[in-house]
């Protein structure tokens, strides 16, 4: 296959267009200024005031630069990236760069649309807790009282394990999307448009050892957590069987459409996300060092724990909306903003998790975070609550995490400093 790569520094456009595989859809006229920061006339942005044009200017070529040096796009790099500001101080910024679609080399625009991967994962949390706030669960139910009992008894320790624990991943139930599970990614790639039954992916965890699995780091058992993807199809079940609804109407109806988040979907499919999404690159099979596009994978094998799509600026909305207290009630979110202990080290500071939230103690302050890989994605939404700052950040490449961190810290140097 012949690659196409454009390098897109800046892009004038009079459209934003919107990249799928099967498609490419034009959708109503904005204007771009010359860093291709959004203006302010499009529903699905917040609203805001644009940062000065020497920051913006530098704000775009720190994206640039980031991108370009995260290697070649297809082998590792990073194809096409976008970034969102929101700053109290400074005032917002939305930027892109790179292509949606490495074959096409159709240029990325900052509203484009992504898998957000365990991003997801809060969606579900924060419906959780508005059932807990609405009294219609307690987040110290032993998970029997609403999974099947042939299910818990498969799952080591299952009548033991209650809803919080599944939340802050301190249930050590295994997780099949563990590396390790050769099982499971055989199974997705024989037939990568299977559509996966939340049952089947517990299924992975049964009879096997808490705590165990390549995921959990040494010492996983005996500070008792460990990061596992079952953990929230467990609790996705659970919301349907709370509310006699399904999660995917639960979290449209409850916070989607609450918050007019116009480009966010709950979908398995990439034909089924209207105006369809950025295309997606993933070294699944084999690990060869080079990227498959993994646009049209069906999702349903992540469901509850991370098969949804958004974009910048409804990740920023949403990540705003959370952490004000705008989803629920201020004991509850004091509830979802507690880290488990103790703090594990990390690269540029140290990290824990709340209820389905991460905790950053950085350099810059400390910093709530929504993130996740999707399958040929990687989404990063950071708020911090002292600076009253907002920061996004998308790639179209499943292993974007060195960049998304040299260029978190770049601009958060150029904003702060």
């Amino acid at each position: 296959m012949k690659l196409i790569y454009q390098t897109a520094a800046s892009v004038v456009m009079t459209a934003i267009i919107i990249v799928s595989v099967a498609s490419v859809k034009a959708v109503s006229p904005i204007d771009l200024n010359t860093t291709t920061s959004v203006l302010d006339q499009t529903k699905n942005l917040i609203p805001r005031r644009d940062i000065s044009d020497d920051l913006a200017k530098e704000f775009q070529e720190i994206l640039d630069k980031n991108r370009q040096e995260a290697g070649e796009p297809g082998k590792g790099g990073v194809p096409g990236a976008v970034l969102a500001v929101i700053s109290k101080d400074k005032g917002t910024w939305f930027g892109a760069s790179g292509v949606a679609d490495i074959q096409t080399g159709m240029p990325i625009t900052p509203d484009a649309q992504f898998r957000i991967g365990s991003s997801t994962k809060t969606f579900t949390a924060t419906v959780v807790l508005q059932l807990k706030d609405e009294g219609k669960l307690s987040l110290e139910d032993k998970i029997d009282k609403w999974l099947p009992g042939e299910m818990v008894d498969k799952i080591t320790n299952g009548r033991n394990i209650t809803v919080r624990q599944l939340l802050n991943h301190t249930s050590g139930i295994y997780d099949y999307a563990d590396s390790g599970n050769e099982a499971f990614y055989t199974a997705v790639n024989q037939n990568q448009s299977r559509e996966w039954k939340p049952e089947e992916l517990v299924a992975y965890a049964y009879g096997k050892p808490s705590f165990s699995g390549k995921r959990c780091e040494e010492g996983a058992e005996k500070i008792q957590w460990c990061y596992s993807n079952t953990n929230y199809v467990l609790l996705g079940i659970i919301i349907e069987k709370a509310t006699g609804s399904t999660l995917k109407s639960e979290i449209e109806n409850r916070i989607i459409r609450p918050l007019r988040l116009n480009n966010t979907f709950f979908e398995f499919q990439t034909d089924e996300v209207f105006g369809g999404i950025v295309s997606c690159y993933w070294d699944i099979n084999p690990k060869d060092g080079i990227d498959e596009d993994t646009t049209s994978l069906n999702m349903s094998l992540a469901w509850a724990t991370g098969n949804m799509v958004s974009n910048a600026g409804d990740l920023a909305k949403f990540t705003k909306a959370l952490f004000r207290s705008n989803l629920l009630k201020d004991d509850t979110l004091k509830e979802m903003l507690t880290p488990y202990e103790p703090l594990l080290s990390a690269t540029q500071g140290e990290i824990s998790y709340g209820l389905g939230v991460w905790y950053d103690k950085l350099s810059w302050g400390e910093a709530w975070r929504i993130s996740g890989n999707g399958a040929g994605t990687t989404s990063v939404s950071w708020y911090f609550p002292e600076r009253r700052l907002t920061f996004v950040s998308l790639a179209n490449q499943d292993n974007g995490a060195d960049y998304t961190l040299k260029v978190r810290e770049a601009i958060l140097k150029a904003l702060l400093e």
